[in-house]
């Protein structure tokens, strides 16, 4: 929560056009549900939505009077509130949002992209993986990136490192330590980031909620550089994964694009996985740089299971 609240570059309070908007977003979501903060919040019973599913994380609401108070036009929220709500909103609606959507876009315009019950809690997915994608300045050596799927709210978050272009770096203990913080703030990794030596290039920070259906898994991440706000989507193929395997995800290939706020190159980019419970790959080995190369058919790019299957197979041979 801490962190979210900095990025409104003001004090506790919305505007009024957030505030509309909130209230917009607030009766949507009830009217989506099909229930009332009374059943869900006040009620002995439990809440089901129009679709005969329980409702989810109602110990994340504020307390019903509050509640009440989000449908009147004179009431103005905290962001304390705001979170707290949007927090019960992902516990039952996906794609996840965040705060920011919820004050600045009407989710009634999206309602055909917000459903219900496709994503799921798949504790396979939870870990932390060594990432390794084409660098922009060369085709020829790979950059290698930091992965990391976590539980909190009974929500799957992530957040991903990226800008890493040396072995030792990559393997930096520090940055290793950096990463067992269970949440990983963006204050704790601006604090790792001042520590570095000064002239080192910098990483960059992304973080967001991972949303796992029965063939994929997708992160919308976001990252906060003063001004900037970029969005990094990354979609990862898990077809080749069944359900009945309980084992933790060994690693794949997955697709990622690029996008900012200010003007800059959009980019759209393979990039492998392997679960760090196996020893990493160096940047530099050449069947890294091999196994990144788009396949192009003439008419789109495709995430083949020949290419998926290759990632996993250099995760198995770390395990021997």
């Amino acid at each position: 929560m801490e962190e979210d609240e900095k990025r409104y570059v003001r004090k506790n309070t919305l505007t009024d056009s957030e505030a509309r908007l909130f209230r917009a977003n607030y009766e949507f979501m009830w009217k989506e549900l099909g229930s009332s903060p009374y059943a869900v919040r006040y009620s002995n019973d439990k809440a089901y939505t129009v679709k005969n599913t329980p409702i989810q994380g109602e110990d994340n609401l504020p307390s019903y009077s509050i509640l009440f108070s989000c449908y009147r036009e004179n009431y103005t929220p905290t962001l304390k509130v705001v979170y707290k709500i949007v927090s019960f909103f992902n516990a039952n609606f996906s794609p996840s949002i965040s705060p920011w959507q919820f004050l600045n876009e009407d989710l009634a315009q999206n309602a055909n992209v917000r459903y219900k019950g496709t994503s799921k809690y798949d504790s396979r997915f939870i870990g932390t993986y060594n990432c390794y994608y084409t660098s922009s300045n060369s085709a020829s050596v790979a950059a290698g990136a930091i992965l990391k799927i976590y539980l909190k709210d009974n929500v799957l978050k992530a957040c991903l490192i990226t800008g890493i272009h040396s072995d030792d770096d990559f393997q930096s203990k520090e940055l290793r330590t950096c990463l067992e913080k269970e949440p990983l703030t963006k204050k704790d990794f601006d604090k790792f980031q001042s520590s570095r030596v000064s002239g080192n290039k910098r990483y960059y920070f992304f973080e967001g909620n991972a949303e796992v259906t029965a063939s994929s898994v997708l992160i919308v991440f976001y990252n906060y550089e003063e001004d900037d706000a970029r969005k990094l989507i990354f979609t990862l193929n898990t077809k080749r994964f069944p359900s009945s395997r309980k084992e933790p995800y060994h690693g794949g290939l997955a697709f990622v694009m690029t996008t900012s706020d200010n003007p800059f190159d959009t980019r759209f980019y393979p990039m492998g996985l392997i679960n760090s419970k196996y020893e990493a790959y160096s940047i530099q080995d050449e069947q890294i740089a091999k196994l990144l190369k788009l396949r192009i058919t003439g008419k789109d790019i495709r995430l083949t299971t020949t290419a998926d299957d290759a990632w996993y197979k250099l995760a198995l041979n770390k395990m021997k």
